[in-house]
């Protein structure tokens, strides 16, 4: 007998809406109340991205299978503010039932929705700032900012009715009409505070703009409002904010931003500590801000604005389908076929694919389908958050190729903090708190896929080189032998010949060969277009990218020094997944991508290549050194 489905109360908006963020506060506690799940999808409309204008991501972010999938598994029923463009049809097809639709009347839009659910109308509003806030700093120089996105805590936990600064005279007499007497102000401008008194509304201030304000000091002060009925702590731009405002409020997390991100890395972890909070969710200004994180022993849990979709999913148990499935190392080459390789002086090919957190999830698709197409074997770093979130995907690892899967390619490694990004190097992230952040996440996935599909190989963002300067700190190894892990794959001694860097009985670490493109040489290929003499000398020249841009050079290059060298070894090239994997990158890259993987397959120029798993690769590199052949 199938389980009755939760319901989901799914609000439709579009980016111009400019009530959308209390709007959305409002509707989450009304769920809450009610309880049914609470998830938005915003119309987001045309976004430059390294020099294309696109509408959105929507085919290639998957919405619309997102949507079905939600659409599925939750009894949706739905309401519409403004004029989102995408699904009305589709939920109408789905018989599905409107809750209020409305383009710009938000006291009739409030009216419907509180009469569905049989809810009286709070005699209470908070007016939150809806326009630009014009600032000054002591240098003169001016900027704007937008903070109506990081007000949500004080509508969401008084339970009132969220509006926006630029609401109508007609608009706040139908609500008086409905029975709110009081309005509550939030950083608006005095005109607006008077026409709320000319309307007869008792006003009350929360908090206003006071001299040298920012978004540090005001994200800081709601902050100080509401932690204590707060879980935990996010952090990211005002859009970011907006995209995940409801997954937010199901969190009970209050967002902190400051544009100085070195500090706000401080605010955020002592504000994080009141809560004995170790994961933090959001949007890094900068990847150094992670690595900033990483001293106050934070892991983040990185999330850009619509990627992924409807995160409720990481709330969707999957169904553990593979105990009856082989593992991925069932079918890995003997030792008895890696030792005659060895002899024979052949190269084992790694091709390696980094993933930082749940929203490069969205690769799946396009890499696996890669590895179909060539039938080359790759390593693939993951979190605990794509066994949770894309399990359906993910679990094409585990189909074989003759049913249209990709087993037995794709190696899973946990990669860096496990539950999210983090600088694993000494000095950094303490040793205490990165084992407590695996083993967790060894844990979960036991419980998600069962204790074998629990990786074995281990992959860093930064355990050697922070800031990503090479070779700048020295790695954790011991801890991630403690872990459990049988290997590694070390940033240390990147771009050098294959040695093994660490060794402890079974345990092994050894190196990767990818390029490492200095800064400038990365920015420039990755917007496409030359960067202005203020902005080139203000790049540190030491920093590295450790990630390969030319995966087919780099294989050719290490293949001839090799076989120069008539010795035999590996080659493990790397690769950041979205920016070969995600809209609108792949578009260039995917086929510098498979010129490469189908490189491999034709065995190079010297016949000496083969592919090779990450486990496989750790493996020949000790039948190597166990032969005198490294």
């Amino acid at each position: 007998m199938s389980k009755a489905k939760k319901k989901m109360l799914l609000f439709l908006t579009d980016a111009k809406c400019s009530e959308k963020t209390p709007i959305m506060a409002t509707l989450a506690w009304l769920a809450k109340r009610k309880g049914i799940i609470f998830d938005s999808y915003i119309s987001s409309g045309i976004i430059r991205a390294f020099g294309l204008d696109i509408d959105g991501f929507f085919f290639g972010d998957m919405h619309a299978e997102q949507f079905y999938y939600i659409c599925n598994v939750y009894d949706v029923q739905y309401c519409v503010y403004g004029k989102p463009r995408r699904f009305l049809e589709d939920l109408k097809v789905f018989n599905k039932e409107c809750v209020a639709s409305a383009q710009r009347d938000l006291p009739e839009f409030y009216s419907s929705v509180f009469n569905w659910y049989d809810v009286e109308i709070p005699k209470e509003a908070i007016m939150v700032r809806t326009e630009a806030i014009n600032l000054e700093g002591p240098n003169g120089k001016k900027w704007q900012i937008f903070i109506d996105s990081y007000c949500y805590p004080d509508i969401y936990y008084q339970e009132a009715l969220g509006i926006g600064s630029n609401i109508t005279d007609r608009e706040l007499k139908k609500l008086r009409e409905m029975g709110v007497e009081v309005i509550s102000t939030l950083y608006c401008e005095d005109s607006s505070i008077e026409k709320l008194k000319n309307l007869d509304f008792k006003v009350r201030s929360i908090d206003s703009l006071r001299g040298g304000d920012s978004y540090g000091s005001i994200t800081s002060r709601i902050a100080d409002r509401w932690l204590n009925k707060a879980k935990g702590v996010a952090t990211g731009d005002p859009n970011l904010v907006t995209f995940w405002l409801p997954f937010f409020c199901r969190n009970d997390l209050i967002c902190l931003y400051d544009s100085d991100w070195k500090n706000l890395a401080s605010v955020l972890s002592s504000y994080a500590d009141k809560k004995d909070q170790t994961v933090i969710w959001g949007l890094q200004p900068s990847d150094n801000f992670i690595t900033e994180l990483s001293k106050f022993n934070k892991v983040m849990q990185i999330i850009t604005y619509e990627r992924p979709l409807f995160v409720i999913q990481l709330n969707n148990e999957c169904v553990n389908n593979c105990s009856k499935s082989p593992t991925y190392w069932d079918t890995e080459f003997s030792d008895e076929e890696l030792l005659e390789k060895a002899e024979n002086g052949q190269i084992a090919c790694c091709l390696l694919v980094f993933s930082e957190n749940l929203c490069h999830s969205l690769v799946i698709p396009r890499m696996f389908e890669l590895v179909k197409t060539t039938g080359i074997k790759i390593g693939i770093g993951t979190k605990v958050s794509w066994y949770e979130y894309a399990s359906r995907w993910m679990k094409d690892i585990l189909v074989p190729l003759d049913s249209g899967g990709c087993f037995p390619l794709i190696e899973p490694l946990l990669s860096s903090a496990g539950l999210g990004a983090a600088t694993e190097a000494k000095g950094y992230i303490s040793a205490e708190t990165l084992l407590a952040c695996l083993k967790k996440a060894q844990k979960r996935i036991a419980q998600l896929w069962g204790e074998r599909f629990v990786p074995i190989g281990y992959y860093p963002w930064q355990d050697a080189n922070p800031y990503y300067k090479p070779d700048s700190a020295d790695p954790q190894f011991d801890v991630i032998e403690k872990a459990g892990f049988k290997y590694s794959i070390t940033c240390k001694n990147m771009n050098e010949p294959p040695r093994i860097i660490y060794q402890n009985d079974d345990f092994i670490v050894i190196n990767q060969q990818n390029s490492m493109l200095d800064l400038l040489t990365y920015t420039e290929m990755l917007i496409g277009r030359k960067l202005d003499k203020e902005t080139i000398a203000s790049i540190d020249p030491t920093v590295k990218v450790p990630w390969s841009y030319t995966p087919l050079s780099d294989l050719k290059r290490w293949e001839k020094r090799l076989v120069n060298e008539d010795r035999p070894g590996w080659v493990i090239i790397s690769i950041d997944s979205p920016f070969w994997g995600w809209s609108p990158f792949y578009f260039d890259r995917i086929g510098a991508l498979k010129s490469a993987m189908n490189y491999i397959r034709s065995k190079g120029e010297t016949g000496k290549l083969f592919s090779a798993t990450p486990h496989e690769t750790a493996r020949y590199a000790k039948i190597l050194e166990s032969n005198g052949l490294l």
